[in-house]
């Protein structure tokens, strides 16, 4: 896949940029809701992953759990996306490579390439080296990856616009909630 794809990513210095807000994409925020949160700066203890344009994000932590993220950043853009270091980033050159990257990595096949190649002894302690988790051989050829591209991108485009407007009603929800309660 790294022979494919880029996988290098820039990091965030949250000490560099205080008092701003930020989308973080972290564990916690997937498994609550799988929406990214608005968060100040201030409240983040540790620098951070910059998530790129056409970037997935795959957890590394316990691969029996699928935590996959291909946000579209144009819904994020009033802030910077910042994703944990738990998740590895594997970047597109456009919308439908990342959509492309987001069906490998939900693939069953994937999955169980990270539960095979996961150290740890439980769990909620299993996890996958990056080196690792990007080194997967893709299973098809290659001279058939514009096709595949064309029939995922639309679906890629759909999942992005229900989660993002997901993340516009919480945000209203929240809002109301603390107005009124």
């Amino acid at each position: 896949m790294d022979d494919v794809f880029n996988t290098s990513t820039k990091t965030f210095n949250v000490n560099e940029n205080k008092n701003i807000n930020i989308w973080h994409f972290s564990i916690p925020n997937f498994d609550c809701n799988k929406q990214p949160q608005c968060e100040s700066t201030n409240s983040i203890k540790s620098n951070k992953k910059k998530v790129n344009s056409f970037g997935v994000l795959v957890s590394k932590l316990n691969p029996n759990f699928k935590r996959i993220w291909a946000p579209n950043l144009d819904f994020y853009s009033n802030y910077s996306p910042i994703a944990s270091p738990e998740f590895i980033q594997i970047n597109g050159n456009s919308q439908e490579e990342q959509a492309l990257i987001f069906c490998i990595l939900n693939s069953e096949e994937y999955t169980d390439f990270l539960v095979s190649n996961a150290t740890g002894s439980t769990n909620s302690r299993q996890r996958v080296k990056p080196k690792i988790a990007v080194s997967y051989i893709i299973p098809f050829d290659l001279d058939k990856k514009k096709g595949l591209e064309s029939l995922v991108s639309p679906i890629l485009k759909d999942i992005q616009q229900r989660e993002f407007e997901n993340t516009k009603l919480q945000i209203i929800k929240d809002t109301v909630l603390n107005k009124y309660f």
